[in-house]
């Protein structure tokens, strides 16, 4: 298990001396950067801060390796402390897309990464938590559901973007809690984007699908159900593009007797409420 400062094993060729080579010479700079990426592949966080304090004592004239280091230490889920170096010594790396639109933003929150590291990634360029990617088309928020992210995260996000909670992905226009629900995230994050947005609830996807729709497709969807229906009974009784209603699809799936229940009482009293034949949304 590898510590916060890093604590995995050191190769022979992990060499963080750079034997003795002068920084941002022609010779540094042939080898620099293999020897860094190298360190953040293997989670070799001592050696990476090595190297980075050393390019720290020539700020004015980094490295080469430094403005490209970012998004690698990103996808390593890297330190707080390397993240917050990185973007001291190259303030505009985080807000730099790679060849596919993908901002560090979108990388950190892919990956599990603290709090505190993604807080320094936003800080260095805000305007990326509303980007949508050119590879996956979803914003950080979706990256972070995909990849359970811890409850934090997912509340700072929220806090500084409420409107992702609707913002959907361009492939399947899939909003969070459609992402949270099919990537089985806890029910605690699903929690937290229903009730900090209960319009995101009767959002519907390419397929016409509503969150719930896509709860009665999974497994034992008991507590997913019952949270659905308790901020937006309405959604009990909007329509897929097959014209099924979450009940129609529940009895075609042979869900259990319970989320049958559930969804059967929903309709009778959303029925009630509007007349005989109820108000259905197709």
């Amino acid at each position: 298990m590898e510590g916060e400062n890093g604590d995995s094993k050191q190769s022979q060729d992990d060499d963080t001396s750079l034997a003795g080579l002068v920084v941002n010479s022609k010779e540094y700079q042939a080898v620099a950067m293999t020897v860094f990426i190298r360190n953040i592949r293997r989670h070799n966080w001592r050696a990476v801060k090595e190297l980075i304090d050393a390019a720290d004592r020539n700020p004015e004239n980094p490295p080469r390796f430094i403005a490209l280091a970012l998004p690698f230490a990103c996808i390593e889920a890297a330190p707080s402390v390397v993240i917050d170096d990185l973007i001291y010594l190259h303030p505009d790396s985080p807000s730099t897309p790679d060849n596919h639109g993908i901002y560090p933003l979108h990388l950190i929150c892919r990956r599990g990464a603290s709090l505190k590291a993604v807080q320094y990634v936003y800080e260095g360029y805000p305007d990326a938590i509303e980007k949508q990617d050119d590879f996956c088309k979803s914003t950080p928020l979706h990256a972070a559901i995909k990849q359970d992210a811890s409850i934090d995260v997912v509340k700072f996000l929220l806090s500084k973007f409420k409107d992702g909670a609707l913002k959907e992905d361009k492939t399947h226009w899939n909003t969070p809690l459609h992402a949270a629900i099919s990537e089985r995230a806890s029910l605690l994050i699903m929690t937290l984007l229903a009730e900090t947005v209960p319009e995101a609830c009767v959002s519907r996807n390419a397929d016409g699908k509503t969150p719930l729709h896509l709860a009665v497709e999974e497994k034992d969807p008991h507590e997913v159900v019952d949270l659905l229906l308790k901020i937006e009974p309405g959604a009990a009784n909007i329509k897929d593009q097959y014209k099924r209603t979450p009940l129609q699809l529940a009895f075609d799936l042979k869900q259990s007797p319970y989320v049958l229940t559930k969804l059967s009482q929903a309709a009778d009293m959303l029925s009630g409420e509007n007349g005989k034949n109820g108000c259905i949304i197709s």
